[in-house]
This record gives structure tokens, C-alpha cells and sequence, in this order.
């Protein structure tokens, strides 16, 4: 249930962004120029660098100590 529910939410932000950027980006650029494209970008890039040192590597284990817990399910 928990990967539906993470998988929706990954998808409506996706379409939500693809939906609302174009006009938000071209309303910045009326009001500060082209030259705010560097900025934000670097400032974005940024913030992608920093939720990235949020992301953890491996499956999820319910209690560490059984060594077939980190066997992947072959079904």
C-alpha cells in the first residue's frame, strides 16, 4: 500500500509541475528577464544536492539480525 500511495504522489507532482511551470517560469521571465534563469537554476541544482543526501540505499528491513531478511523474495 505504502509504494501505491508513494508511486500517486510521484506521479500528481510530476503532472502537477508539468501543468504549472510553464507558466510560472514565463511570468518570472516577463518580470526579472532572462537573467534570473541562471540564478534559479543554480539554485534549484542546490536544492536537488541537498534532498539527494536524504535518499538511503537498500530495502527496508523489519529487525536487522536474520540474515535472510536481506535475501530479496524471488517470486
Amino acid at each position: 500500500m505504502v509504494v501505491d500511495m508513494t508511486t500517486g504522489l510521484y506521479y500528481f507532482f510530476s503532472q502537477a509541475a508539468s501543468i504549472f511551470a510553464p507558466s510560472v517560469v514565463g511570468d518570472t521571465i516577463d518580470v526579472t528577464g532572462y537573467q534570473s534563469l541562471l540564478v534559479f537554476s543554480v539554485l534549484f541544482f542546490v536544492l536537488a544536492l541537498i534532498s539527494i543526501q536524504f535518499v538511503r540505499r537498500g530495502d527496508i528491513v523489519k529487525h536487522k539480525g536474520d540474515i535472510y531478511d536481506y535475501v530479496p523474495d524471488i517470486d
